[in-house]
């Protein structure tokens, strides 16, 4: 019906175009680069932000903006924790609270800001409260807490627990901190950041070991991760604020608590 073909007419090729189509010259390696859609990655946008607010801080938990220490700081904190969702530092987690962790120095710099918020934060019944707490809890032990104080002056190793000391922070109530805007800038980042040792070439997580091991197993996975940003350019920005008197948390509060008269 359609006809035969010869053998012949088989084998043969199906005819070229007269004229070819012109082919698109290839883009340089700059033309693909920038063709390439890529979506900013928010922790990478906090990062850019600190290291252009850092140097120009000019207060620690006044102004609330880019010269605050404490606001700058925060919001990369919150970008970390937007970036690494499995993160257990939150409310409720008082583990860094308790000792070793929680029983640190702190420099009468970052005490007064926790001072300042007592003052005006605190009604007279919260710190008549806390007064009695604290000295219910901690009085039986001020001598090895000034023992603790006077040997973390020195660089000496302090390895041994000492027995029978209150293992929190005076401030933690109910696994609640009670100066949480006031808290100071190791509070504000431990948990969250790396760091990098003095003497040391390579950056570890400077977090509790069940955070460590959360982290590095999100860091671990499939997909494009950022490792937590340094924390030691924080404290470098915290250095300009020093008095370089330091002393433990408990004893801030026996030399200099705001008391009500009365």
């Amino acid at each position: 019906m359609f006809g035969r073909l010869k053998r012949h007419d088989r084998l043969k090729p199906p005819p070229l175009p007269r004229e070819l189509p012109p082919r698109e010259a290839p883009l340089p390696f700059e033309g693909v680069l920038a063709n390439l859609v890529q979506e900013p990655h928010p922790l990478g946008d906090a990062m850019e932000a600190a290291r252009t607010d850092l140097p120009r801080v000019d207060n620690m938990g006044v102004t609330g903006d880019a010269r605050d220490l404490f606001a700058v700081t925060d919001r990369l904190s919150a970008a970390i924790q937007q970036a690494f969702p499995e993160s257990l530092c939150g409310a409720g987690c008082s583990a860094c609270c308790q000792y070793p962790v929680g029983l640190f120095d702190i420099d009468r710099a970052e005490w007064e800001v926790i001072r300042r918020h007592i003052r005006e934060a605190w009604t007279p019944r919260e710190r008549s409260e806390f007064l009695e707490r604290f000295e219910r809890d901690f009085g039986p032990y001020r001598l090895k807490l000034r023992i603790l104080d006077a040997l973390m002056t020195f660089p000496l190793p302090v390895t041994s627990r000492p027995e029978g000391l209150p293992l929190a922070c005076p401030f933690l109530k109910d696994d609640r901190c009670s100066v949480y805007a006031a808290r100071p800038i190791v509070c504000r980042t431990f948990g969250l950041y790396s760091v990098l040792r003095s003497g040391r070439k390579e950056s570890h997580l400077y977090a509790c070991e069940k955070q460590a091991v959360t982290l590095n197993e999100a860091l671990s996975k499939e997909g494009p991760r950022i490792m937590p940003p340094s924390v030691n350019p924080i404290r470098l920005a915290l250095v300009r604020f020093l008095s370089f008197k330091a002393r433990l948390i408990p004893l801030w509060v026996w030399q200099d608590f705001p008391r009500d008269r009365g």
